[in-house]
């Protein structure tokens, strides 16, 4: 789905830079926040496609940004993926149970990554 707005919310500048140069050269648009409350912001701004979320975010965690996302009625259906460093099966399951569409782990596998994001923008 090239064209698709994705909003990138990781607090890491070298991941942000990593993974919005693969999209960009997909043919997406980046949308980037660096905190849980300007994910929500920008969200609710842009209505992106899909939402990219780092769970360790310095004002709050993505657990607590899904929450949020999951109670606007404007926003909640934006697909949210986890984009973590947790990668152990039964914090995917959390990750699932808590609302997010799925999650990729990081540090994530640059030729498998954009492929990754085209699934989900297609559910």
């Amino acid at each position: 789905m090239a064209g698709a707005k994705i909003l990138l919310a990781d607090d890491t500048r070298l991941n942000r830079e990593l993974a919005k140069d693969l999209l960009e050269m997909e043919g997406y648009q980046i949308i980037e926040a660096i905190s849980g409350s300007e994910c929500i912001d920008k969200a609710r701004q842009n209505k992106p496609d899909i939402i990219l979320l780092d769970i360790e975010l310095p004002d709050m965690s993505g657990l607590e940004v899904i929450k949020v996302i999951k109670k606007d009625a404007e926003i909640n259906s934006i697909p949210v993926v986890a984009f973590t460093g947790y990668n152990r099966n039964e914090e995917g399951e959390n990750f699932l149970a808590a609302g997010f569409a799925g999650f990729i782990s990081k540090p994530f596998d640059i030729k498998k990554f954009t492929q990754m994001v085209a699934e989900f923008l297609k559910k």
